[in-house]
């Protein structure tokens, strides 16, 4: 995490322009799962995830970027299972 050891305005400099980056990084994998042809009924799971983790971190990046890294983390591991008939 870039922003780990940072204080005041260079933690939120960090913030501001990390948690974007990371939440971009979800929208593409989830874009590629979709793409991919992954059920939709997982990619509606890991939707209301990622807008649960939205509401309950907006007051900790660090929950909020290591939430976001593990739902990307999650949506390569399915388009990788959908690609090789594992999923």
């Amino acid at each position: 995490d870039p922003c780990i050891g940072l204080r005041g305005a260079r933690l939120d400099r960090c913030v501001q322009t990390t948690v974007p980056a990371a939440y971009a990084d979800v929208r593409r994998a989830y874009n590629a799962a979709r793409r991919a042809g992954v059920d939709s009924d997982y990619l509606g799971d890991v939707q209301r995830r990622w807008v649960r983790l939205q509401r309950r971190s907006s007051d900790n990046p660090y929950d909020l970027l290591d939430g976001y890294d593990d739902i990307r983390g999650e949506l390569i591991d399915a388009v990788r299972r959908q690609r090789d008939g594992d999923y």
